[in-house]
């Protein structure tokens, strides 16, 4: 009995369909484990090479004392220094010191015409005689009655009148002379004899000697702790730096500056004069303990500075040590130096030239920074 041919057709197809899948299926399989295996043989391949490593200097983690300071400049005062000048107008008679001189206290720098004065004095003097004779002339006759009380008493006026043209001539001769108040050196000046000099004009600037000068130097509001007897460094031309003592401050806040003025007192060293202006270091707060370490450890990112530090790596590893990285509390920088007030500890190995190099956990070489090789270094930043 025969099957008729629209009862076959499906068995055929749906064997077909499978033969289909099985070949796709035997194709993915065959894929799958050709990429598999050239997986393997890349990770193999990568596993040939070394770990990677890079090479820095190192700085060792020591703590010193440092205390927080404050710079400022400060202008140089003599405690004796005047400008001397003429109260009275006259002509130059004599000039007693050569400019940018040493003179002694007492001596005349200048003098003045007084030769109307003197005639003047001369004058009153000889009336003052005959007032005198007068006075006691009245003072016999009143004791006999023949002069009365008014002409003694006029006579007596007439005395003391004269007595007082003398004084104020006397006054004024003093005045047209001019001494040295205190020892002192002269600034320099242009005065000659025969020059008419007005009143109230410089004759000449006076500069106390002496082994000690002021200085005078302001400090902002809430850096202005200090107190009369404090120190302070101060560095003079061409010599190392000096302390100094101060001697007074201002009582308010310049309400223009908002700061306060101070003045302190120093030994002179390498003729340091009066004018000059000194750079002065102000001690704030007290002394602390902090890691002094190079500028060039410090590295920085969006949660705040941080360093590497160098710890020992696994045995069998192909350098000595592996980077961590450590956030620091930088607390400023003195020149070339940072200061680290925690997040070391003293002891620890510190990547400096070279730690832009660093990630976390990277191999790390310790390599010692040649003797005056620095600038040429590959390692510098």
């Amino acid at each position: 009995m025969s099957v008729p041919s629209h009862q076959i057709q499906p068995k055929n197809t749906k064997r077909r369909w499978f033969g289909l899948i099985a070949v796709c299926l035997l194709i993915l399989v065959s894929l799958a484990a050709a990429k598999a295996w050239q997986v393997k043989q890349a990770i193999a391949f990568a596993e040939s090479f070394p770990e990677r490593s890079e090479s820095v200097t190192v700085a060792i983690a020591k703590l010193s004392e440092w205390q927080d300071s404050y710079r400022t400049i400060g202008e140089v005062k003599a405690p004796q220094a005047i400008e001397l000048r003429n109260e009275l107008a006259g002509t130059i008679t004599h000039v007693g010191f050569a400019g940018g001189s040493k003179v002694r206290k007492g001596d005349v720098l200048l003098e003045l015409d007084n030769s109307e004065e003197l005639a003047q004095l001369d004058a009153s003097k000889a009336q003052l005689v005959l007032a005198d004779i007068q006075l006691k002339r009245f003072a016999k006759l009143r004791e006999k009655k023949l002069a009365s009380n008014n002409d003694y008493d006029q006579a007596k006026a007439n005395k003391q009148v004269l007595e007082a043209n003398i004084a104020a001539l006397q006054a004024r001769i003093t005045k047209n002379t001019l001494p040295a108040p205190f020892t002192a050196t002269t600034s320099l000046h242009q005065l000659e004899v025969g020059q008419y000099l007005p009143a109230n004009s410089v004759v000449a600037k006076l500069t106390g000697i002496s082994n000690e000068l002021w200085l005078d130097f302001s400090l902002p509001q809430g850096k202005d702790r200090l107190v009369v007897g404090d120190s302070v460094e101060l560095y003079q031309e061409s010599s190392a730096k000096t302390n100094a003592v101060i001697i007074a401050a201002d009582t308010e806040v310049n309400p223009a500056t908002r700061s306060r003025g101070f003045r302190a007192k120093f030994a002179v060293q390498n003729n340091t004069r009066p004018g000059a202006v000194l750079s002065i270091t102000v001690p704030m707060g007290e002394p602390t303990l902090v890691f002094n370490l190079p500028i060039n450890v410090i590295r920085h990112s969006q949660s705040g500075p941080f360093v590497f530090v160098l710890v020992e790596s696994e045995p069998g590893a192909q350098a000595m040590y592996r980077a961590a990285k450590r956030p620091v509390e930088l607390i400023g920088s003195v020149k070339e130096r940072v200061l680290i007030a925690g997040g070391i500890e003293a002891g620890d190995i510190i990547a400096a030239i070279g730690a832009f190099k660093l990630d976390d956990g990277v191999l790390t070489h310790r390599v010692e920074r040649k003797p005056g090789r620095a600038k040429a270094n590959p390692l510098a930043q």
